[in-house]
């Protein structure tokens, strides 16, 4: 009898177990069901990701993620941000867009030097003391040619007081400045900072081309080539003139005359042969009335017997011509 009683009592207390966990359980799966109303209600429960065939990764329409595995193609639908040059004189420091570097051409170069030398040249002129006080100022200058070797530019300009289409002799305080020149683009780089206390000097001197008869002015230059006195002169400075010169043309092509007094008249050679710069003083035996006037002194010291005597000679070396190419929005 006592067996049966402890039995009832086990088996009793099994059921009440067992019924409890029926009841956590029931609850548990109320609370589930529950608790996912509520987040369908509130929009919070997770979709699944979706995903592209091209592109593995999970892509927020809202905020597309762009991958950074150089392996995994990118969606070319999503915009990707654009790649900002580095200054490459501050690589990795102070990143910028650079600007481009502008390429022109060496007639173009040419253009910009010429520009540049003839603004300071013309500056230098006006500074100078005795052009401020006389009142002398220059203008129009161009420049005809540069020897290189002494770094000494030529041209021709209007001086006021003096005349027009002057001829202009101007001369770098550093002779050398020029010689390292290669090409036009060589000479506006350096002449870029070019200041006017740069030059020594800068003389204007008369041109007799423009105070004569053109054709008074060519018989006379011509007829000095031409004399056999005139040849000998150079001959003795190591510079002999071939016999098939006959006209001052054949001979240089930047050419000034002036008057020093009533027998002599001076004349420079720029680019006598393409590598010399002479200057020499004609010589002529000429009455007052033969040299009354620069036309007449001019005229009749073609027709005299002349003597020669050189002042000076230098080397000469000049830029290559070049060809007038010019980009269709540069500005001359």
């Amino acid at each position: 009898m006592a067996r049966k009683d402890k039995r009832s009592k086990k088996n009793k207390k099994n059921k009440v177990v067992m019924g409890l966990a029926a009841a956590v359980i029931v609850l548990g799966m109320t609370m589930g069901i529950t608790l996912s109303g509520c987040g369908k209600a509130n929009k919070v429960v997770a979709e699944p990701p979706t995903t592209n065939i091209e592109n593995p990764l999970p892509v927020n329409p809202i905020n597309p993620v762009i991958p950074t595995d150089p392996t995994i193609p990118t969606d070319p639908t999503i915009p990707t941000e654009p790649t900002i040059p580095t200054d490459p004189t501050n690589p990795g420091e102070n990143p910028g867009i650079v600007d481009p570097i502008e390429q022109y051409t060496e007639a173009e170069y040419k253009v910009m030097a010429m520009e540049k030398l003839e603004e300071v040249i013309t500056e230098a002129h006006d500074n100078d003391k005795v052009n401020t006080v006389l009142e002398r100022k220059l203008s129009n200058f161009k420049i005809e040619t540069i020897n290189k070797e002494n770094g000494t530019i030529y041209g021709y300009g209007d001086v006021n007081k003096i005349g027009n289409n002057t001829f202009i002799v101007s001369s770098l305080d550093n002779e050398n400045f020029l010689k390292d020149c290669d090409s036009y683009k060589d000479l506006f780089e350096k002449s870029k900072d070019l200041q006017s206390q740069d030059f020594a000097n800068v003389k204007a001197h008369q041109n007799l081309e423009t105070e004569v008869d053109s054709t008074i002015y060519n018989n006379f230059l011509n007829s000095v080539v031409e004399d056999e006195g005139f040849r000998i002169a150079l001959e003795n400075e190591g510079i002999n003139i071939s016999e098939n010169i006959n006209q001052w043309q054949d001979l240089a092509t930047v050419v000034n005359a002036r008057i020093r007094n009533s027998n002599n008249i001076i004349v420079n050679f720029i680019d006598l042969m393409n590598n010399k710069t002479v200057e020499i003083i004609v010589n002529a035996e000429l009455n007052l009335q033969q040299s009354s006037n620069v036309e007449r002194q001019v005229m009749n010291t073609a027709n005299k017997d002349k003597a020669y005597t050189v002042n000076s000679v230098q080397d000469y070396s000049t830029f290559s011509e070049v060809e007038a190419e010019y980009a269709p929005d540069f500005e001359m």
